[in-house]
């Protein structure tokens, strides 16, 4: 017996900044030029950590090369590298050997964005091409380096160097998915991003000058930044370059992000990103367009509280919200409509178990079964006769014996209050013809005793 009603929901966007950003780079000589930095501390517990690492790059393939070499000892590291064919080898220790590597191959020469992640909970390893997922086979194990150590553009201990460009390096604490990966490869950031524990720019220096002072690699977090090494830092090999990566964004995180606040009924569900959902939450799904991810969507999903609760007074049942629209029902009947029984009181007029229909104006709920006993069967029932009934307006309550005050209540369907009288005769007359036709209450008490019938008016 419950009923669901969909509330209109509330959907807010955030847009993405869009610029022209590409900055420089730095190109690497493939002989012994490379970038060392302290350790970022998501590789310290591999087995535990989900991670991200993402790279622009343009190589120049001739030799098996490291891009990035995070090393915190012998069995645990993460890094991605290229065979001699510009295929991406991914590497991770967590003190088991996972390797895997691409069928596809980069284009030599040309910038492609790259992206690695890793799943500890089921150690599996993702590799990305320009946003794209890409089939991987298993690629063996991995030479190490010098412990403690990351870097860019060659192993730790300072051997298989790379030739090329790189720019855009960025480490994640978690495993970004197909969607954050492809909506943001274009982008740069300039504010803080959740999840970002590191991440270079490599915007310094003159492109293509002297800058044989500009050594330094600045982490944007502040917490890692990297130290060139053996770089000539003039002219257009070994130094910074502008860079051709495309970068066309600032701190995109997709290309809309839709908030969408909305409510069930008790017992009610919605149907988001495919799923039907039942219980109030957060949920968050991705939408994709041909060209790829178009946005992600938050769903803020929340349940319409409906007042159900029943007080019971004697035989009386009182709904406890004052302000909704009722119906009572008959729960020994299959929950049966009770026919004129829509006030927010009830009165059975027999036993048995009766809850409420409760709408409130957005939701429908149904209270719990309330059992009533001792209807018509006290000594009062016994000695009380109502007649005519159905009656045109005047009924007779004839008592037998009476010997006391017998207080007399005449309500409507509705639990209106249309007649009180107090008898001390054994037959007394009610006029109740200015009322409308239809189902009225008697109830009659004497002392500690209730007796309730119900009447017609014709």
């Amino acid at each position: 017996m419950k009923y669901s009603v969909f509330c209109l929901g509330l959907i807010l966007f955030s847009f993405t900044t869009f610029s022209q950003s590409p900055g420089n780079d730095l190109h690497f000589d493939g002989v012994n030029d490379y970038v060392s930095c302290s350790l970022p501390t998501v590789f310290t517990d591999i087995a535990n950590n989900d991670i991200t690492l993402e790279a622009w790059v343009k190589p120049n393939a001739g030799a098996f090369q490291r891009i990035v070499y995070a090393q915190y000892t012998t069995s645990l590291f993460f890094n991605i590298s290229l065979s001699a064919t510009n295929q991406i080898y991914a590497y991770v220790y967590d003190g088991s050997s996972y390797g895997m590597n691409t069928s596809t191959t980069l284009p030599n020469a040309q910038w492609s964005h790259i992206a690695v992640t890793w799943h500890h909970a089921n150690d599996s390893i993702s590799v990305y091409i320009n946003g794209q997922i890409q089939a991987i086979v298993n690629g063996g194990g991995s030479s190490s380096g010098t412990n403690n150590l990351m870097t860019i553009g060659s192993r730790p201990d300072g051997n298989q160097y790379y030739s090329g460009e790189i720019d855009e390096v960025r480490i994640w604490d978690y495993a970004r998915s197909a969607c954050d990966i492809l909506s943001a490869m274009n982008s740069d950031f300039d504010t803080t991003q959740a999840g970002l524990v590191a991440y270079f720019q490599f915007n310094e220096g003159t492109a293509g000058g002297t800058n044989t002072s500009v050594t330094t690699l600045p982490d944007f977090t502040g917490t890692y930044n990297g130290t060139l090494n053996n770089f000539a830092l003039t002219g257009s090999t070994s130094n910074w370059l502008a860079s051709g990566a495309t970068i066309t964004q600032t701190n995109a995180s997709g290309a809309v992000t839709t908030l969408i606040i909305d409510s069930i009924c008790p017992g009610g569900y919605h149907y988001f990103g495919g799923d039907t959902l039942y219980a109030a939450g957060i949920y968050i799904d991705s939408l994709y367009s041909l060209a790829g991810c178009d946005s992600l969507v938050t769903l803020d999903l929340s349940e319409i509280h409906v007042d159900t609760l029943v007080t019971v007074n004697g035989f009386v049942l009182t709904a406890n919200d004052s302000t909704a629209s009722y119906q009572w029902l008959d729960c020994n009947n299959a929950y049966a409509v009770i026919p004129g029984e829509t006030g927010q009181s009830y009165t059975a007029l027999q036993n048995g178990s009766y809850a409420v229909e409760i709408n409130n104006g957005l939701c429908t709920d149904t209270s719990s079964c309330h059992t009533i006993s001792g209807v018509g069967i006290s000594e009062l029932a016994q000695k009380t006769m109502i007649y005519p009934n159905p009656t045109n307006g005047v009924i007779t309550i004839e008592f037998l014996n009476n010997e006391s005050e017998i207080y007399i209540d005449v309500l409507s369907a509705d639990g209106r209050m249309v007649n009180q009288t107090i008898s001390t005769q054994n037959k007394t007359t009610i006029d109740l013809q200015n009322e409308a036709a239809g189902i009225y209450i008697v109830k009659i008490r004497e002392k500690n005793e209730i007796h309730v019938s119900r009447i017609i008016i014709q």
